[in-house]
C-alpha cells in the first residue's frame, strides 16, 4: 500500500483524509484485495493482482458486442428464441422463461449486465465469438484480462479460467465513457439490479449516479463502478478474492462506495 509520505507528496493535505479512510476500510477486508480509482483522484492498491473475473468478464463481452453492432456485424434487433438458449445454473432469469418466449439481441445483452444472466452471456460469447472478444481485450490494452471459458464451464474442460485486474476494469470503464458507444454501454450498468456492494449505502443519495457491474463466486466479491456527480467522475474497481465473510465484505465495499460518493459531492 502507498506510504503516507508518497500520498502527501502527490496529493497534498486536501486528499489525505480520503486516502486514509479508504486505507482503513481496505484493511478490514480479510482476503486478497485490489482497488483502483481513476478520475477525480488516482489511487491504486495492488491493482495489478490477477483475480478470477467472475461476472466482470461480461463487460468486455458487452464492449465487443457494441463494436460489432457499430460495424453491422451484429444486429441488436435480431430475434432469439429462448428454446435455443442453453440453460445453466447461477444468476439470471432466462432459465425461468417459457421456451416459446422470444427476445432480441439487445435484450439479451441488457440481461447479461442488469441481472448478470449466464444464459444471455453464453449466447453472447457464442454469437460474437470468443476470438473477437479476446481481440477486443487485447486492443484495449487490458493486459491481465482473459476470457477462456463460458459461464459455469469447468475451467479444466475449457483449458483455463477467466481473469482480470482492478486496473484493467477501471481502464475499460474510462475508455467506454469517452466512446461514441458510451450510452449503450452505460445504460445497463445504470439499471444494474445488484447494488449491494459499492452502491450499497447510496440508495437515498440522489446527487451521485452509480453505474456498476458486480462479480461473484464462492470466496469472490467484486464490483466495478462509475461514480458521477455533476461533471465529476471517479471510476472504481474493487476486487476481493479468498474471502471468508462475504456479507461483511459487501458491507465494507458499500462503505468504500459511500466514501467515494462523499468525496465527489464535498
Amino acid at each position: 500500500m502507498k506510504g503516507l509520505f508518497v500520498i502527501y507528496v502527490e496529493y497534498g493535505m486536501r486528499n489525505m483524509s480520503f486516502f486514509l479512510d479508504i486505507e482503513q476500510l481496505l484493511q478490514k477486508i480479510e482476503g486478497t484485495v485490489s482497488l483502483a480509482l481513476e478520475g477525480e483522484v488516482t489511487y491504486h492498491y495492488q491493482s495489478d493482482i490477477i483475480h478470477r473475473s467472475a461476472s466482470l468478464i461480461k463487460m468486455p463481452i458487452l464492449t465487443t458486442a457494441l463494436f460489432q453492432a457499430e460495424q453491422d456485424i451484429l444486429d441488436l434487433n435480431e430475434t432469439v428464441s429462448c428454446s435455443v438458449l442453453s440453460k445453466v445454473k447461477g444468476s439470471g432469469v432466462i432459465a425461468s422463461f417459457r421456451e416459446e418466449a422470444v427476445l432480441i439481441a439487445h435484450d439479451l445483452l441488457t440481461l447479461m449486465i442488469t441481472v448478470s444472466d449466464n444464459d444471455a452471456t453464453n449466447w453472447a460469447i457464442k454469437k460474437i465469438g470468443m476470438v473477437p472478444i479476446q481481440q477486443t481485450i487485447k486492443d484495449l490494452g487490458l493486459t491481465n484480462t482473459a476470457l477462456n471459458r463460458y459461464m459455469l464451464q469447468d475451467p479444466e474442460e475449457a483449458g483455463g479460467d477467466n481473469f482480470t485486474t482492478a486496473r484493467d476494469m477501471v481502464k475499460l470503464l474510462h475508455y467506454m465513457d469517452t466512446s461514441p458507444l458510451q450510452d449503450l454501454f452505460y445504460r445497463p450498468l445504470l439499471e444494474q439490479q445488484f447494488r449491494e456492494k459499492l452502491p450499497g449505502a447510496l440508495e437515498y443519495e440522489t446527487r451521485v449516479k452509480v453505474a456498476n457491474k458486480t462479480g461473484g463466486l464462492q470466496g469472490v466479491v467484486h464490483d466495478t463502478a462509475r461514480f458521477q456527480a455533476g461533471g465529476r467522475v471517479i471510476y472504481a474497481a474493487l476486487l476481493c478474492s479468498n474471502i471468508q465473510d462475504e456479507p461483511y465484505t459487501n458491507y465494507i465495499q458499500s462503505q468504500i462506495g459511500k466514501r467515494i460518493a462523499q468525496y465527489l459531492i464535498s
